[in-house]
């Protein structure tokens, strides 16, 4: 039972060390790590251009302006107005946060069920064949 309790201590330090290190990889690259809470008007609130903002959801700028030209009428929450800053569209972290929040709470994640199905049954079809040729072999 102590040996069971030191290997879980010894995992907590593990992760809490990791974590740490996720936090400095972050703040290095630039974005405050995602469970820092970030203030309006604060000094962690900063701007994010186009092009960051897309990097940060893994989109295209197109998509972007997709995003943003979207009708008001549908269920999803308004997109955040950019400030315009010398002719470009910046969006504070605050309010892309809690757009974020708005859209992944209650929300609809993709469904993902069709894939989940066909890779069953492919590891289905791959442990008959493997048994298939064990019964050969033998």
């Amino acid at each position: 039972m102590a040996e069971k309790l030191s290997r879980i201590v010894l995992l907590e330090t593990a992760l809490a060390g990791l974590v740490e290190r996720i936090a400095v990889i972050e703040r290095m690259l630039g974005d405050a790590p995602a469970d820092e809470p970030v203030v309006a008007g604060g000094d962690g609130d900063r701007r994010l251009s186009k092009k960051r903002l897309a990097n940060r959801w893994g989109t295209s700028t197109r998509t972007i302006d997709r995003e943003r030209k979207r009708k008001r009428d549908s269920d999803k929450p308004a997109f955040p107005a950019p400030d315009i800053v010398n002719g470009q569209c910046m969006w504070w972290l605050s309010r892309i946060r809690e757009y974020e929040r708005a859209t992944q709470v209650g929300g609809t994640a993709p469904d993902r069920s069709g894939y989940l199905t066909c890779n069953k049954a492919s590891t289905e079809v791959a442990a008959r064949d493997v048994a298939g040729k064990e019964a050969a072999a033998s």
